[in-house]
């Protein structure tokens, strides 16, 4: 009988592990709907987004580690290394329906409504302008650009 309690112990000791796991999956997710939702509402006037689109890419990142120095003295010091990571980008294109500063203008205001709006930013390490050109949409003078989101480093 104790072999047999022990062994529903253990499995019962099991479960609740993956119930803690599945627990923080949970409260982790990433909800599209309601990053999207976020993203209309940042979304201020003259500005339209014409493309959204997710990508991945690995890279490095120089990261510092802790060490000792191949001196005699064994003084710690702290070396550059780079390690491989998964980045992860939101990028978004669109355009500003006005010419020169003042289009650049709308645009700058769209970003610092991106980076204002909680909701949006929470997930986010950074957003940067790549990009911004004139153009012509339908016989209309306009500004296209491109916004990059970089999603913050999964724990």
């Amino acid at each position: 009988k104790k072999t047999e309690a022990d062994s529903l112990k253990n499995e019962l000791g099991l479960i609740n592990k993956k119930v803690t796991a599945i627990d923080g999956l949970m409260v982790k997710r990433f909800s599209w709907a309601k990053k999207l939702n976020a993203l209309s509402e940042a979304v201020t006037p003259a500005i339209w987004l014409a493309e959204l689109s997710y990508d991945e890419k690995v890279g490095d990142k120089v990261v510092s580690v802790a060490g000792t120095s191949n001196n005699k003295s064994k003084k710690p010091s702290t070396r550059s290394v780079a390690e491989k990571v998964l980045f992860r980008y939101l990028t978004l294109s669109g355009y500003a329906s006005s010419m020169g500063e003042q289009g650049t203008a709308l645009i700058g205001k769209f970003i610092k409504s991106l980076k204002d709006n909680s909701q949006f930013y929470s997930d986010f390490s950074e957003i940067t302008l790549d990009s911004i050109k004139s153009d012509k949409f339908q016989d209309q003078e306009v500004m296209n650009f491109k916004i990059t989101c970089l999603f913050k480093e999964e724990e």
